[in-house]
């Protein structure tokens, strides 16, 4: 059979790709090798498709045992031979005849020593970094909110680019706390840089390996498909449609009103009923069915729950195929919740070919059939990308919108202020909504944009460095991981001031010369790199734009046409698996008011 050169080129990088794999890093831990925290470039090998499940698993196992038996064994061998030549004659024969098990034992131990004590003390390359002797990343992972002790660090030394956090065995982790270090990580050297496999692996059991969790090559090439779905002119095109989902939330909410309410499901049930018909063109109607069974699934799969927080913690320290097959009731539950979802997907898929076939016209804003019509993406990657866009693309939104109510009900002259500037600006509820209407409403956009500030939707995302390479000037070697944390960047004084903690619509707001007020970008700091909700550069929320609209017509509506008033003044714990939720949900007081 014969092979083409481009075929025959991809089967030699894959091979490349294969033998590298058991090279040693010049910066290798406990944790890089008995914890598959070594992070490896597969994307040739899943392009030549040899990288299967199995492969993969049995080449993670193989690299992890080699790595370690490897080492020990180059620190064995001169022991081994220096007990055979400089022993003396009357060592017992016992001694001789086991000296390689002694030696084995003594290279153990002495490397342990030098990895968990002499290591970190003196040879650790990050050791003048400021450091949080005190704290392990897994306190980062499992504190409520998730952030809130690195922005004590950061509040510590405030003129910091990098902190040092000792990991819980080998290591340190590293968390960027300035302009320069987010900068180099997500822009300038975005691609040196990937999510960990244990992270990806844990989330992919969600959203498989679309856009979010892609990496490299394969990363570059979907974002560059996807584009065009998501550029500002069809955004724009879909503010009618968010603006009668919006309708529908506030006929559904005055039923309820007077009352209290459970903001995050009416929350959850707009941005899933509008997200539904721009990503596949299929309304779930969700708003006006109770218990629609994709939205019951994404409510159960994103709910905080201690135990999903402690297997998600888990892959900090144990290889993901061995935590998925753990038989516990987590387990179980993430493999039904996500079977259902892209059983689902598959059959949307399914449906759009149909439609397709059958020459039926697909509209401009249909992300799906826009995609598809691409013919760059395997019916499995338009189930991937299809379970990102329904998960990512609804729980930003209606996380925002959550936030929003509560920000509003304990802080009455911001949303005084906010409904003010509503009812100025649109007669009412049954006006037609544009781009350029919500656009040009400053306080409208401070409010949504500091809610975004103060409560990011992902708290913590996890990077680490696939080559030697350079942070704030910093040399970075391969295999370091970093942790960066939009709840205290975007709340750190050095960028905020000291009001940092607080709601302040104002700071994204500019007045001209002639006392005309504009929304501004930077919430008045000095770089963008300041807030980090949706990260910046390659890497960054391809939906950026299209979150930010839902929620501005959400918020012009709810606040337009509701006060908004505490149901309890116990502050809300805040948790979460995969975002930033509030156990229990959010629970407010809506009053219908007159006059809109």
């Amino acid at each position: 059979m014969s092979t083409s050169s481009s075929d025959s080129t991809t089967q030699v990088h894959a091979y490349i790709e294969m033998t590298s794999i058991f090279a040693l890093p010049p910066h290798i831990t406990p944790r890089n090798i008995f914890f598959n925290q070594y992070p490896t470039n597969t994307s040739a090998l899943q392009t030549a498709g040899i990288l299967t499940p199995s492969v993969n698993v049995a080449m993670e196992i193989s690299r992890i045992v080699l790595l370690f038996l490897f080492k020990v064994a180059i620190g064995a061998l001169p022991l081994a031979y220096a007990q055979l030549y400089f022993l003396p004659e009357s060592t017992p024969s016992y001694i001789r005849e086991f000296r390689w098990p002694i030696s084995y034992g003594i290279a153990l131990v002495v490397y342990l020593i030098d990895q968990l004590v002499i290591y970190p003390r003196f040879r650790d390359p990050y050791r003048h970094l400021p450091s949080a002797k005190e704290h392990t990343p897994g306190e980062i992972i499992f504190e409520s909110p998730r952030g809130k002790t690195p922005l004590k660090w950061m509040r510590k030394y405030p003129d910091a680019d990098l902190l040092r956090v000792d990991g819980a065995v080998g290591g340190p982790t590293l968390i960027p706390a300035s302009a320069d270090a987010l900068r180099d990580l997500l822009n300038t050297n975005s691609y040196d840089f990937e999510k960990s496999w244990g992270v990806r692996a844990f989330l992919s059991r969600a959203l498989g390996f679309g856009l979010i969790l892609s990496e490299g090559a394969e990363h570059k090439r979907q974002r560059k498909a996807l584009t065009p779905a998501f550029n500002i002119r069809k955004i724009r095109e879909l503010y009618g449609l968010m603006w009668e989902k919006t309708n529908v939330l506030l006929t559904e909410l005055g039923k309820q009103a007077p009352g209290t309410v459970d903001v995050t499901d009416w929350a959850s049930r707009l941005t899933l009923d509008i997200i539904g018909p721009t990503a596949i063109g299929k309304d779930f109607n969700s708003l006006q069915t109770e218990g629609h069974p994709v939205a019951k699934a994404f409510e159960e799969l994103l709910e905080p729950r201690l135990d999903a927080l402690i297997l998600l913690g888990a892959h900090w320290v144990i290889p993901e195929y061995i935590l998925r097959r753990v038989p516990v009731k987590v387990n179980w539950d993430i493999d039904r919740i996500t079977t259902f979802l892209r059983k689902e997907c598959r059959q949307f898929v399914v449906d759009k070919h149909k439609e397709l076939l059958d020459g039926k016209k697909i509209a401009d804003t249909d992300i799906l059939g826009a995609i598809m019509q691409t013919g760059d993406f395997t019916d499995d990657l338009l189930v991937d990308e299809m379970l990102t866009f329904l998960a990512a693309g609804h729980e930003t939104t209606a996380n925002a919108l959550t936030w929003v109510c509560y920000l509003c009900a304990h802080n009455p002259h911001v949303q005084e202020k906010l409904r003010a500037e509503i009812r100025a600006t649109i007669p009412s509820a049954s006006s037609p909504i544009t781009y350029d209407i919500l656009e040009n409403m400053p306080y409208l956009n401070g409010v949504c944009e500091e809610t975004l500030r103060l409560y990011p939707t992902v708290p913590v995302t996890i990077r680490e460095s696939i080559k030697d390479t350079h942070v704030a000037g910093v040399p970075i070697f391969r295999g370091t991981e970093f942790i960066l944390i939009p709840f205290a960047i975007n709340r750190h004084p050095r960028f905020w001031g000291e009001d940092a903690d607080k709601i302040v619509p104002e700071r994204w707001i500019d007045t001209d010369k002639d006392g005309r007020q504009r929304p501004n970008k930077n919430g008045g700091t000095s770089t963008n790199f300041s807030e980090i909700t949706f990260l910046h550069g390659p890497r960054a929320c391809i939906g950026r734009d299209f979150a930010k609209a839902e929620l501005r017509c959400a918020v012009a509506g709810v606040l337009g046409r509701f006060e908004i008033k505490p149901d309890t003044m116990k502050e809300p714990t805040i948790t979460g698996v995969i975002t930033m939720r509030a156990v229990g949900g959010i629970h407010l007081k809506f009053k219908e008011l007159d006059g809109w």
